[in-house]
């Protein structure tokens, strides 16, 4: 899990104190959760965390390359638990939202619309939402309607949040296109 937040740097410290009692309190038995903390504008290697990021969904990568990683970008990493190697997934989870092209935004959307269809004006008023494209990347018309399938969820593209659609050849109303499914969004 990893977000953005906006905050005055004087509470980085109690940031992080708070967010490692929690991991250390909260995670399940037999996990590895680890934190990884950087402010963007105070990294020595943006593009290093973005580089490993992408590496670290290839292959495996140790605790040690992570560490040294993280020292020398000057962000905070620290395990709370299970074997420690949960660091490998927080480093890289950052580096990743750093790249603003990769990941699946949790929980789902609360969209509002009637039989299960909404256009894609209706969609952009949400908050979480800021463009609706297929899978090509073609941005749909605002008066385009899309039908819900699954849960809806947005994934992180070009540094947006996007709602993927595909082609509805369900004819179950009147809308030509349908939110990707779970199986669909695995890839982001």
């Amino acid at each position: 899990m990893c977000f953005i937040a906006e905050m005055d740097a004087a509470h980085l410290g109690a940031l992080t104190e708070y967010a490692s009692e929690f991991l250390a309190g909260e995670s399940a038995e037999g996990s590895d959760p680890g934190l990884c903390i950087a402010v963007a504008e105070r990294l020595a290697r943006p593009e290093a965390l973005i580089d490993y990021g992408y590496r670290a969904k290839r292959s495996v990568i140790e605790m040690q390359e992570a560490y040294m990683l993280a020292s020398a970008a000057g962000v905070h990493l620290s395990s709370h638990g299970g074997t420690g190697q949960g660091v490998i997934g927080a480093l890289a989870g950052v580096g990743l939202r750093l790249g603003g092209n990769d990941g699946r935004m949790r929980g789902s959307l609360v969209i509002p619309e009637v039989d299960g269809v909404a256009t894609v004006r209706e969609i952009l008023v949400h908050p979480e939402v800021d463009a609706v494209r297929t899978l090509e990347g073609v941005r749909l018309d605002p008066e385009d309607r899309v039908r819900f399938v699954d849960k809806v969820k947005t994934v992180l593209l070009g540094g947006k949040l996007v709602l993927l659609v595909v082609p509805d050849d369900s004819h179950a109303g009147s809308a030509r296109w349908k939110t990707c499914t779970r199986k669909q969004l695995k890839e982001y």
